[in-house]
């Protein structure tokens, strides 16, 4: 392969040998979802954050394989000896073999993300011990850590992008400055950046698939791009809700949830919540076929829709379920939604190996 150079404005550059990524196949091995892993710093008020040094590259290649990433500088033919960064299935391998090196100490003493981890406890005691089981497996494998990035023994931290404290969970401040700062398009790729932007956060604000709506039509290539007043309106309407106090509770997932659902006639809407304080929001527009359900369709379609999104945290429970009563008439007399009535009126749809209660319906 050939090897190419990108610089960075700063000065800065990276080594990219690309074509590799385009005759091998993905490693399906799964990351966690950063939302899961946040699930599980219920109740824990201490915390350290550790960083791998240059992570990817502790991991040594096999003999037989490194000829499989030579590449040719202009005057001699080299290959890796560490697993490169930018390689397609490297995050994959680093996970992987961290969940293995980790095992017996993951969910109850740290969690981790690639090559970040999160050590914690919920005093001090027992924080400090979990940082030297750490620590010690660190050192068992030979694993670097980058020991300026270490903040230890915080009551509030910064994690993959989150402000993380007891049992709650905020959008960093510099990406939320970010927003903030984030001046008037002037084309669409710049709009696609800033929704890229508010996209990362968008389970900490309610409706805002509703908000965006005639921002995402300008997305589209079959569409002339023009900003106007109204989009300006928009636009400085959504920055301003991230200066708001954007906060969601980190639940107890053994816990009761309430998840509350709705329906407007462009999207759906719903809120998980646990204790009357807000763990997730959930929106999304319409399709040009769901803008012709009627309304009764559009609360199930967003009842349902919900329940999937939020597998993870009501799959095997019974939760409260709050939202038009007619849409608990459709789905008991709909055989084709698949799903079992039970004598207490709960319901559990065999899909989705969910179940739910119905509390009240909004009239």
């Amino acid at each position: 392969f050939l090897l190419f150079f990108f610089f960075f404005f700063w000065g800065g550059y990276k080594v990219l040998v690309s074509p590799l990524n385009d005759i091998v196949e993905l490693d399906g091995f799964e990351i966690p979802k950063i939302q899961e892993l946040i699930t599980l710093l219920h109740g824990k008020k201490y915390f350290t954050s550790i960083d791998l040094k240059d992570g990817f590259f502790q991991i040594p290649i096999r003999e037989c394989d490194k000829e499989k990433t030579a590449f040719y500088t202009g005057k001699r033919l080299m290959q890796f000896k560490k697993m490169p960064q930018g390689y397609k299935n490297s995050p994959a391998i680093f996970q992987r073999a961290m969940q293995l090196i980790f095992q017996d100490l993951l969910e109850t003493v740290c969690v981790i993300y690639i090559d970040d981890i999160l050590v914690f406890g919920t005093n001090l005691e027992e924080h400090d011990r979990n940082l030297r089981k750490v620590l010690s497996r660190l050192n068992e494998y030979n694993l670097e850590e980058n020991t300026e990035k270490r903040v230890e023994r915080a009551e509030s931290i910064k994690f993959l992008g989150y402000e993380i404290s007891y049992n709650s969970v905020k959008p960093s401040l510099d990406r939320a400055q970010g927003i903030m700062d984030y001046k008037s398009p002037e084309s669409r790729k710049e709009l696609k950046r800033f929704i890229g932007m508010i996209n990362y956060d968008r389970h900490f604000v309610k409706g805002l698939s509703d908000l965006l709506a005639p921002l995402y039509k300008l997305q589209s290539e079959e569409k002339k791009f023009i900003w106007t007043e109204i989009e300006e309106e928009i636009f400085n309407k959504v920055k301003k809700k991230w200066k708001e106090k954007l906060e969601l509770f980190i639940p107890d997932m053994d816990g009761e949830f309430t998840l509350e659902t709705d329906a407007s006639d462009t999207g759906l809407g719903a809120c998980l919540r646990q204790k009357d304080r807000p763990v997730a929001y959930l929106s999304r527009t319409l399709s040009g076929a769901e803008k012709n359900y009627g309304i009764t369709e559009r609360e199930v379609l967003a009842a349902l829709w919900a329940m999937e999104k939020l597998q993870y945290h009501l799959v095997g429970k019974k939760f409260l379920l709050i939202t038009d009563h007619k849409t608990i008439e459709f789905i008991k007399t709909k055989k084709n939604l698949d799903l079992l009535v039970f004598k207490d009126g709960s319901i559990a749809l065999k899909n989705l190996t969910l179940m739910y209660n119905i509390v009240k319906g909004r009239k």
